[in-house]
């Protein structure tokens, strides 16, 4: 074996490696999967107790979101954890939930949503019950 197959072996190998480098750096630099930050949002239903028909519901204000052009990640439904006294007629204080992008949170803003962050004592409660 010469010196020169030797040289070019090497020259070989140093091209791999560098052409595995680079790919891994590509890749690594290429996602597809970036997150878009989020904000999840609440308004009341001003559902009343003991009338099971009273609130809006979470697809009624879904479509009104959906119609400003607020798109939705997720929905679900949650009370404000407030404990109210056992009559009829009073506000449930249940809760539509939305997250959506952060930057339509000015939208959501002006139809009356709040940041849920702020609802200190909110509970997640199964939707329609």
């Amino acid at each position: 074996m010469n010196n020169t197959e030797g040289t070019g072996m090497e020259k070989i190998y140093k091209h791999t490696l560098l052409l595995l480098l680079c790919s891994l750096l590509f890749n690594a630099c290429n996602t597809n999967t970036i997150k878009t930050s989020t904000v999840k949002v609440y308004k009341f239903d001003g559902s009343i107790s003991c009338n099971q028909s009273s609130g809006v519901s979470l697809e009624d204000m879904r479509a009104e979101l959906m119609r400003s052009k607020v798109p939705i990640v997720s929905a679900s439904c949650g009370s404000d954890g407030l404990v109210r006294a056992a009559v009829c007629g009073i506000e449930t204080g249940r809760v539509n939930v939305f997250e959506i992008p952060a930057e339509a949170y000015s939208k959501a803003r002006a139809l009356g949503y709040h940041d849920l962050s702020n609802l200190d004592d909110f509970t997640s409660v199964s939707c329609g019950s």
